[in-house]
């Protein structure tokens, strides 16, 4: 979805009216409004709603994160193809977890916890890279 900017105080148009101009340096790039595309490459997503996760490693130690932000990687031939052949009902998870670097698990219980508003433009900045 493209999105431009009019300015109606522009110059004159063909028929002695007043055009809009349109400002190009403007048009969204396709992310969330909020989201921050970095120097290097990543695209950090701030969460509308802050998510606290609990997870247990497997020597049973147990590390709670409250997610803010999340940064997102770009993606490469191998993380393409672990998602596209992923099963249908884990393939945001797999998505999610190939983006952001993080184990599958963590990122299913993340996107469970996600509101709706999150959830659309987690999907929409992960496709995006």
């Amino acid at each position: 979805m493209n999105r431009i900017i009019a300015d109606m105080t522009g110059g004159e148009d063909d028929v002695g009216g007043t055009a809009p101009i349109v400002d190009e340096s403007r048009e969204a790039s396709g992310l969330p409004d909020r989201a921050i595309q970095n120097d290097d490459g990543t695209v950090t997503l701030p969460l509308r709603r802050p998510v606290p996760l609990s997870v247990r490693n497997a020597a049973g130690k147990v590390t709670e994160t409250v997610y803010a932000e999340l940064v997102f990687h770009e993606l490469f031939g191998a993380d393409m193809r672990a998602i596209s052949n992923a099963k249908e009902d884990v393939r945001v998870d797999v998505l999610m977890a190939r983006s952001l670097k993080i184990p599958q698990t963590v990122a299913r219980a993340l996107f469970d916890q996600l509101t709706r508003k999150d959830a659309e433009d987690v999907v929409t900045v992960a496709g995006f890279l």
